[in-house]
């Protein structure tokens, strides 16, 4: 796992410092692909990635290198086969039958995700999905507890198994797509993917899609398939061994601990952008900070620290920090002088994300909101009371997570403070520095965002303090783990029941929920938003193009031979992204200022807005001439999904003032035309 952590984050940082002076073509990608391994082997030949796996000899040579993962794969085949077929692992240990029954359940719970599968609109996966599904993952994790009791090498796979259910709900129930990011970082990467880049060239994000290219270009996967799979596949590969190791560095002899994990949320691990990327190679960071002992062993911790920056570097910033308060805490025995490095390192963390924001965010300052900020950080205890004891119980799960989350932390910290044990204080300065730069950020205001997305970069910086902490946690875990089964049996039995209640709990708030305590809103790309798309593109163009044939076609080919007229289209945002699906980047409309998307995107911009006056106040004419005159266009066209809010009143104005209409799939969606 070092080797394949330190081969990503060298593809991460080469291709995109690739990308900037050059460009990520052909030639661009084998480069860095090279590149990547000749500095791997370097490192390797000096030691340098041993510090997680201290058994492995300090020189090995390319051969063994290459069929080191597979000899890794071999062995724990064979130990899996050994506890198995003897008589001890099935009469006295039943390990065999509980992995049997484990398929089993897993089996059956992907069953459920696949037949659960749609194109539909959806608010929540868990719309399509059967109840059924969360009584097999609750056995299925019941198994999974009881068989991870065992101190053996091979449960990873059944637990990085389960991770990956877990994860991809979301992947595998829409099928569309699931989110707006994704669709927008989907075309970002076909664009590059064809051109070698994408203007303006910027420092963050490119360091997924330099990853994501190499690897389709190097194995012909399609982009689409890794962009969607990329983050939940990566997150269940890495996550329960990095949190083994750090169990394994304080010498937890157990499995248990990277299972109970899953009790916090994750919802950041569940589909694939630069943010959410970012965050598990934080994390992988901060797991790979936890054993240093000699500058030497900082190579792997950089390199993931380095790849974080150049994925985003709202996440990447703390992690290079983080690594030089710990370089300095190294070698502060013999300079001294260091502390004042640290307390500048710790200022420095502080305001260097609000800067960043400020400068590269469009960001500008306000007074701090300080009646807004306090009534949002409610610290009162919830106790749901509205419906059955299941959600009652799964909410108060939910409405209490912070009070669950803080008393974790303090516990944990407390823990270390009280044993001396200072390897954890970079991560302690780091969240210290973190909470006040959360406070600090609260001054800024982005005019490039719509209301309801103003506090997500401000978020971010708490998720960020959140993933730094997740070894405070971890120790708090071992000892409510060693407390269980010193117990009686009936406590034993408890615990079990309420750990895969905890887990089936999480899942469910993982994911976007639509019940009668919580709405997401938020709906998913549909289909009947992508023939929306394609009806547009045929009435505007007065030619018959069936549907299979424009999803399979090149869009920027087709749009140059056939000389289409330049129109625009008001729709919300997962009409546009369908949009951006279907045409890409390549559909722009010159103004006086920048060049303009013919679909609103973003949701912060100027065509957004002109899309919400007609949907709040009134869908005028006068409206869509006023754009039409402004873009040069000949066609405008309003897209109004049944699901918006006062549809029905919407529609009916519309067609007072509209030139035509149409409705698609019976008048799941209205396109009127101007």
């Amino acid at each position: 796992m070092p080797y394949f952590l330190a081969i990503s984050s060298l593809i991460i940082i080469i291709s995109s410092l690739s990308y900037h002076f050059f460009s990520l073509n052909l030639e661009g990608v084998v480069f860095s692909l090279l590149s990547a391994i000749i500095v791997l082997v370097l490192l390797v030949k000096k030691g340098l990635l041993n510090n997680i796996n201290n058994n492995l000899k300090p020189k090995i040579n390319c051969f063994k290198l290459f069929f080191l993962k597979i000899d890794s794969v071999k062995d724990s085949f064979n130990t899996f086969l050994k506890d198995h077929l003897t008589k001890t692992a099935i009469w006295k240990k039943n390990s065999f039958w509980l992995t049997v029954a484990y398929i089993l359940f897993y089996l059956l719970a992907l069953i459920i995700l696949i037949f659960a599968r749609n194109n539909e609109a959806l608010i929540s996966p868990w719309q399509k999905v059967s109840p059924w599904f969360f009584v097999v993952y609750f056995l299925a994790t019941i198994v999974l507890f009881l068989l991870s009791r065992q101190n053996k090498k091979w449960l990873l796979i059944p637990i990085s198994l389960h991770y990956a259910l877990t994860l991809s709900v979301a992947t595998i129930v829409y099928g569309i797509g699931y989110g707006f990011d994704p669709f927008i970082h989907q075309a970002s990467l076909e664009y590059i993917d064809k051109y070698g880049f994408i203007n303006p060239k910027t420092f963050y994000y490119i360091g997924q899609y330099g990853l994501l290219i190499t690897i389709h270009k190097l194995t012909f996967i399609p982009l689409a398939i890794l962009n969607t799979w990329l983050v939940p596949v990566l997150s269940a590969l890495t996550l329960p061994w990095g949190i083994k190791k750090i169990s394994d560095y304080w010498g937890i002899k157990s499995y248990l601990i990277p299972l109970l994990i899953l009790i916090l949320p994750f919802s950041f691990f569940i589909s694939t952008t630069p943010q959410n990327l970012s965050f598990l190679f934080l994390l992988l960071t901060t797991i790979a900070l936890i054993n240093i002992r000699d500058i030497k062993n900082l190579v792997l911790p950089s390199l993931l620290a380095g790849a974080t920056f150049f994925i985003h570097p709202l996440a990447g910033l703390p992690a290079l920090i983080l690594v030089i308060i710990t370089l300095s805490l190294l070698v502060i025995k013999k300079k001294p002088w260091l502390y004042l490095v640290i307390g500048g390192l710790f200022i420095l963390n502080i305001l260097i994300i609000p800067l960043a924001l400020l400068i590269s965010g469009g960001g500008h300052l306000i007074n701090f909101p300080w009646s807004t900020f306090f009534s949002t950080l409610s610290l009162n205890l919830h106790f749901p009371n509205q419906e059955n004891v299941i959600l009652n119980s799964v909410y108060f799960l939910s409405q209490n997570y912070y009070w669950l989350l803080i008393i974790l932390y303090l516990m944990g910290i407390f823990w270390f403070i009280k044993n001396k044990i200072f390897n954890l204080l970079p991560h302690l300065l780091i969240i210290l520095s973190l909470l006040i730069s959360y406070l600090f950020s609260q001054c800024l205001k982005f005019q490039n965002l719509i209301a309801y997305e103003q506090n997500d970069y401000q978020e971010r910086i708490l998720y960020a303090s959140l993933l730094i902490g997740l070894p405070f946690i971890i120790i708090v875990f071992q000892k409510i783990i060693e407390k269980v089964i010193n117990s009686s049996r009936e406590i034993k039995i408890i615990g079990l029941i309420s750990g895969s209640l905890l887990l089936s709990s999480s899942l469910y708030l993982s994911y976007p929920r639509l019940d009668n305590y919580y709405n997401s809103r938020g709906y998913s790309v549909g289909a009947s938003d992508l023939k929306a798309v394609q009806w547009i593109e045929q009435d505007n163009n007065s030619s018959l193009i069936k549907w299979a044939d424009l999803i399979d076609s090149n869009q920027s080919d087709w749009s140059r031979k056939n000389n289409q007229e330049k129109y625009v289209v008001l729709a919300n945002q997962q009409v546009s992204v369908a949009a951006l699906h279907i045409f890409g980047f390549e559909r722009y409309l010159n103004t006086k200022e920048d060049p303009i998307y013919f679909y609103p995107i973003p949701t912060g911009g100027k065509l957004y807005q002109h899309y919400l006056k007609m949907v709040y106040e009134k869908p005028e004419a006068k409206t869509m001439k006023e754009i039409m005159a402004w873009l040069k266009v000949k066609n405008a066209y309003l897209v109004i999904n049944k699901y918006w809010w006062a549809s029905d009143k919407i529609i009916e104005e519309a067609k007072l003032e509209a030139q035509s209409w149409q409705n698609i799939d019976n008048g799941t969606v209205w396109v009127f035309k101007y």
